[in-house]
């Protein structure tokens, strides 16, 4: 169908391709309508893959980490402690099956969580350094930057043990 120009007034979860052809994209869907934590904000969501068969959705909210959003949230937060902060958003990534997150917070470690029911854990970065502002999985190591002992520190783990730092 023709359209004259400004007549597409309205769209959802589409794109128009080259040949102005309409693309129907996967969108999204909300997980829980309502609030984990009342008044405060979500500094950090998604979905950790741990096996082919084994993945949950999580969020960190306020002082705490909640697995299974998308049903009945469960507090993971376990032993660790997480700083409110709501200028500080955690990067998470997936490092062979265990996630890995950060904030860049000074005060919060970086966190691994290993199973779906299990609890986080503060990852092991063999005393390297206590807080990273970003992090990432990139030929078969996780990898922090942004430290606390320099912004322009990187470090990396070895490519068979993630709790086995080095520059």
């Amino acid at each position: 169908i023709d359209l004259a120009r400004h007549e597409l007034f309205s769209m959802a979860n589409c794109e128009l391709g080259a040949e102005g052809e309409v693309i129907k994209r996967k969108g999204s869907a909300k997980l829980n309508s309502s609030e984990l934590v009342t008044n405060k904000t979500v500094t950090g969501c998604g979905k950790q893959r741990f096996s082919a068969s084994s993945s949950e959705t999580f969020a960190f909210c306020a002082t705490k980490f909640y697995s299974d959003i998308d049903g009945t949230p469960t507090d993971r937060t376990g032993s660790v402690t997480i700083t409110e902060d709501d200028d500080k958003t955690w990067v998470s990534f997936d490092a062979g099956g265990t996630m890995l997150s950060c904030n860049g917070n000074g005060n919060d470690p970086m966190l691994k969580w290993a199973s779906a029911s299990g609890n986080l854990a503060a990852a092991d970065v063999d005393s390297r350094f206590t807080s990273a502002g970003v992090g990432a999985w990139f030929d078969n190591r996780a990898w922090f930057g942004d430290v606390n002992t320099g912004e322009d520190r990187v470090w990396r783990s070895s490519n068979t043990d993630i709790g086995s730092w080095g520059a």
